[in-house]
């Protein structure tokens, strides 16, 4: 299959990129043909034919901020449930919260 080969070929291909990060090869620059498969230059190189190329790094996802859009749903949810005419109490036993709490949480999406 020769999906699987492409496939097979780009996870020899991180192989050799942790290999030479571990061994404190100097990453700023880095012969494509030593480390890419045949399959991704030939495609790269038709977009860019013997010019440098510089590949930004993935910007890195913070916890933080999968975390708060995460108490941020839940909040908006809780909100909503009030709205639709759910008892604090309720409200706090179903999310494991105080009453205070859920107070708070009304509060600041009130303000919204």
């Amino acid at each position: 299959n020769k999906k699987y080969a492409v496939f097979m070929r780009l996870v020899a291909f991180r192989k050799r990129l942790l290999y030479l990060l571990l061994k404190g090869e100097d990453m700023s620059y880095i012969n494509a043909k030593v480390v890419l498969p045949k399959e991704l230059i030939k495609e790269i190189q038709k977009y860019v034919n013997g010019v440098d190329l510089y590949i930004p790094k993935v910007p890195k996802v913070s916890n933080d901020s999968i975390y708060k859009n995460e108490i941020y749903r839940r909040n908006k949810e809780i909100y909503e449930l009030f709205l639709q005419g759910e008892k604090v109490s309720k409200l706090a036993t179903k999310y494991y919260l105080s009453d205070k709490s859920i107070y708070r949480i009304l509060g600041e999406m009130k303000k919204e």
